[in-house]
């Protein structure tokens, strides 16, 4: 089995650092990017079982990062984590909930990094069915 590769991005480096560090003792292989477009470049090149964004972020965030990744493959992308300080209003946990995008809240330790990968993990198996 070839090893899950993810791409982390947000504009605070210490973030995609740490997101990285844990995700390659979990056994999983990263990308990281300090912005938007950053982001997009390495996703037209690489194809990412999934994708940590930050919600803001300055130039793209992370809803439209989103949106750009579901034109890229047809109409939904599976395995997205939005990473947040900030409380979301509720029309964006509407969205999210609607789309499976898990919400991951900042700061965060180990536990709760370990936590979303399982959610992932969780939510490709049920996609198999």
């Amino acid at each position: 089995m070839s090893m899950k590769k993810i791409l982390i991005i947000d504009d605070e480096p210490s973030i995609t650092e740490i997101i990285g560090l844990y995700a390659d003792r979990l056994g999983y292989a990263s990308d990281r990017a300090g912005s938007g477009d950053e982001a997009l470049e390495l996703l037209r090149r690489n194809c990412y079982w999934a994708v940590f964004c930050d919600y803001l972020m300055p130039g793209l965030g992370g809803l439209e990062i989103y949106a750009r990744l579901c034109d890229m493959s047809n109409g939904r992308y599976r395995n997205f984590v939005l990473l947040t300080g900030t409380v979301l209003d509720d029309q964006v946990l509407l969205m999210t909930n609607q789309k499976n995008i898990l919400v991951f809240h900042k700061p965060f330790n180990f536990d709760g990094i370990k936590t979303a990968f399982s959610q992932l993990e969780a939510l490709a198996d049920c996609s198999r069915h």
